[in-house]
Formats: structure tokens, sequence, C-alpha cells
């Protein structure tokens, strides 16, 4: 019986380790600054802001509400091509949050 099993576990085959690649694999994800520089124009054409916004503000203070929350959501959903919570600035309440989470979200 061990001949046997000693015979089989010679015949099975192991993956193959990976080879080693001689270029670097690309980052996954987001790029952050342009995601914020994108966000950063999306959030202003929604709450139709003329003053400077930065991105630490909180976006409820800086003039969105319920219903520019819904507008945001479903431009940067379009925009990054993501699946987004409806309560996405209640749960992330500045730029740098949002930015941050969809850079996590685009990692996979």
């Amino acid at each position: 019986m061990r001949c046997a099993l000693v015979a089989f576990r010679s015949r099975v085959r192991r993956p193959a380790a990976p080879a080693a690649s001689a270029v670097a694999e690309a980052p996954k994800g987001l790029d952050a600054a342009l995601a914020t520089k994108r966000l950063m124009s999306i959030v202003k054409d929604v709450i139709a802001a003329d003053d400077e916004i930065s991105a630490d503000s909180p976006l409820m203070e800086a003039g969105m509400d319920s219903l520019s929350s819904v507008q945001l959501v479903t431009e940067v959903s379009k925009e990054f091509q993501m699946t987004l919570s409806p309560s996405l600035v209640f749960d992330f309440p500045n730029v740098a949050s949002i930015v941050n989470h969809l850079v996590e979200e685009s990692q996979g």
C-alpha cells in the first residue's frame, strides 16, 4: 500500500510557482489625486458653489442637502463606474473621506 501511495504522489502534478516578473505590476485602483480633482468638480456642480471648497470641508456645511446628496451619489457612481450606497455623503462627510472610500473600493 505504501508503494502505491508513493507512486501516486510522484504522478500528481503540483502547480508551478509563479514566475518572477521583470516588469513591476501596475498598481490597481484609482489614483487619489486624480479622483480628488474629479470629485471636487462634481461636488461644485452639484451644490453650485462659487466659494472654494476644501477636501476636508463637511459637505453638509458647504450647502449640500439630502436631495443634492442623491444627485452627488448618482454622478459619482457614473463617473467612477461604481455602485455606491445612497448614504455615501452621510457615511463619508467630506471629499477626502469619499476619495479614500473610492480608492479602497477600486482596489477590490
